[in-house]
């Protein structure tokens, strides 16, 4: 029962992404996976999909929906990142663009402290958050036009 629940609502909201247009805009491999049956996913994808929001989080505030990116020590909650996104989407200047992207490359504060102070589980956190965050600027600024291949490297 519950399966048949998760599934109902799972194809209820690939319904709302296609009617938006959004799944033909998604890469290939987000695209295979958004329309695998529930429960077809691996441990990996669940994994990888879950840290992907954090690119969710850029692109949200590029496109000018959210004022502000969340702290690099908080992860995006994709339905509180989503419904807090406001107005009509219109990029930001690229100089903005790249600005919030040369920071994202530096040394920021995490857990209310710097950074090269932060416990171990803390790193773990932050830079997860950091590298799909740095992963979406890099695709914004034009690293690659495949973004499932977008360099990260500094």
């Amino acid at each position: 029962m519950i399966f048949k629940a998760a599934e109902q609502s799972w194809r209820s909201t690939l319904q709302k992404v296609a009617d938006a247009h959004v799944l033909e805009r998604c890469s290939r491999h987000e695209r295979e996976l958004m329309i695998a049956p529930v429960g077809a996913w691996s441990h990996k994808d669940v994994i990888d999909a879950s840290w992907r929001m954090e690119s969710v989080a850029v692109l949200v505030w590029a496109l000018g929906l959210r004022d502000v990116i969340p702290p690099y020590d908080q992860q995006m909650d994709l339905k509180d990142g989503l419904n807090s996104a406001v107005g009509t989407p219109r990029m930001r200047p690229g100089a903005e663009i790249i600005a919030a992207r040369d920071l994202a490359e530096l040394d920021f504060p995490a857990f209310g402290k710097p950074y090269a102070l932060i416990s171990d589980e803390e790193w773990q956190i932050a830079t997860s958050i950091a590298q799909e965050r740095h992963a979406a600027f890099n695709w914004l600024c034009g690293y690659s036009d495949d973004w499932d291949q977008v360099p990260t490297d500094t």
